[in-house]
């Protein structure tokens, strides 16, 4: 099965609640931030988008110098980089997306949002959350 089919699977069997009691027993309190996660945090970019769970990417930032604000959790008024987390945050298990459950027009009005509260120059805001949107979007 597809990997949308077989998230569909898992919470149509486990339940909402129990699949995201899951997900953050298996991705909370991760330490071990691989060469992979360094070498991504490193890169000159300003703006990144994820579908993990964990946190790891932000300890490799954090760790290198060049913390992220995480959105849709954190300000990015004053923050220098961010990262969009598509699926959710270990740490906040009520807004865990199940990868079945991506709906790009939510996220897309989740960003629109962000932006009308973040921004003092709405147009430019507004491209800076529709690029990684689209990039998510495939």
């Amino acid at each position: 099965l597809p990997a949308v089919d077989r998230a569909r699977v898992l919470e149509s069997r486990l339940g909402i609640d129990v699949l995201r009691h899951r997900i953050v027993d298996r991705f909370s309190g991760l330490t071990r931030v691989s060469l992979a996660h360094a070498l991504l945090a490193s890169l000159p970019v300003r703006e990144s988008v994820t579908t993990n769970y964990d946190d790891l990417f932000e300890q490799a930032a954090k760790s290198c110098g060049r913390p992220v604000s995480v959105l849709p959790y954190e300000s990015v008024r004053d923050a220098d980089r961010w990262l969009l987390k598509l699926h959710g945050d270990a740490g906040s298990p009520a807004e865990l997306l199940n990868a079945a459950r991506i709906d790009v027009d939510a996220i897309v009005e989740a960003a629109r949002s962000l932006v009308d509260q973040e921004a003092s120059d709405e147009a430019l805001a507004r491209e800076r959350y529709r690029a990684p949107i689209r990039s998510a979007q495939g």
